[in-house]
């Protein structure tokens, strides 16, 4: 049975599909190509991007027309500060917009949308490098101090990390000029902790911290010190070499608090030890040049007060030594 009105409904739901179709078959395809940057025209790497514009349905029905809002977060920008990004679902014409948000600091631009490619640029405000310099008590600079920035309130900003150049500085880019930080400098077993107020202290800073010194003497078994040996220092983390004077000493500076491996080499024989570096020290280092090679060998060095005495020990040699009791062993066994 045909109720009254029938042929009107489905005649109505049938130009409401033909009006859908129509408009999915033309709807543009819009691109918007971005570029984000800080104030001194820097590209921004890794500030999240958020594309807004407004999709329009024509309704065939008495009701309004559907005015809707639609959202894309895109891939964070690159390192040249660019990102990108495709749809259909928008309207030329109505209102649409690019966010862009680093490290708390956001820029919003209108975009006037046309198909094909929109290029969009943004400029985030606010942003400093924060610098800081380290350096010891006789104004040298450090290098390789572990630098951590964290922000005193918590937020969007993250902690930041890096270690000192050649310099003793250590830069931290785009930075929020507003932000309140906590440094904590670790040089060795030495770490220092101050507070970093951009707004009101500046975006640079300075940190003295301590370093020693390592006075090396080399000498024979008749206490006559040894020149042009070579002597190695080293940390795990940092590596220097230096060559006795006429007087045998090597002297190491700018040295932070840690534990050190000391090597010495000379005419083929060669001894090392662990010192520990929390003071100014100065250590004598013994080597037999009138007895056998050590090259090849295992040798350690044996403390004794302030003198380093050699002890080299030869795989071969140990060898040799028990083959006696190996012969002894095999004998007993055959009887």
């Amino acid at each position: 049975m045909v109720k009254p009105g029938d042929g009107v409904n489905k005649y109505m739901m049938v130009l409401s599909l033909f009006a859908f179709v129509s408009q999915l078959v033309s709807a543009a395809t819009y691109t918007v190509d971005i570029h984000v940057s800080d104030s001194l025209a820097r590209p921004i790497e890794g500030a999240s991007v958020v594309f807004k514009c407004t999709e329009y349905f024509e309704n065939w029905y008495d009701e309004p027309d559907d005015y809707v809002p639609r959202s894309w977060s895109l891939r964070d920008t690159d390192a040249s500060g660019h990102t990108t990004g495709s749809t259909y679902q928008c309207t030329a014409g109505l209102e649409s917009s690019v966010i862009a948000n680093y490290r708390g600091l956001n820029a919003t631009v209108p975009v006037s949308l046309h198909s094909g490619t929109n290029d969009v640029s943004l400029i985030i405000e606010g942003l400093e490098d924060l610098t800081i310099a380290v350096q010891d008590q006789d104004s040298d600079p450090i290098k390789d101090v572990g630098v951590t920035c964290m922000p005193v309130a918590s937020g969007s900003t993250p902690s930041l990390s890096g270690t000192t150049d050649e310099k003793g500085v250590v830069v931290f880019k785009q930075v929020p000029a507003t932000a309140d930080f906590m440094l904590r400098l670790k040089n060795g077993y030495e770490e220092k902790t101050m507070e970093a107020d951009l707004a009101n202290q500046g975006n640079s800073y300075s940190v003295n911290m301590i370093t020693y010194t390592a006075t090396i003497l080399v000498v024979d078994d008749s206490n006559r010190p040894i020149g042009g040996a070579i002597v190695n220092i080293s940390s795990g983390l940092s590596y220097s070499t230096a060559l006795t004077d006429s007087g045998g000493k090597a002297v190491f500076r700018g040295l932070r608090p840690w534990n050190y491996t000391i090597s010495m080499e000379y005419s083929n024989r060669q001894i090392s030890a662990e010192v520990k570096v929390d003071s100014d020290i100065e250590k004598t280092f013994v080597m037999d040049i009138q007895g056998p090679s050590t090259t090849g060998m295992r040798t350690e060095a044996k403390q004794s007060g302030n003198y380093v005495v050699q002890e080299a020990v030869c795989p071969f040699a140990a060898a040799f030594l028990a083959l006696p009791s190996l012969a002894l062993w095999h004998g007993r066994k055959r009887h």
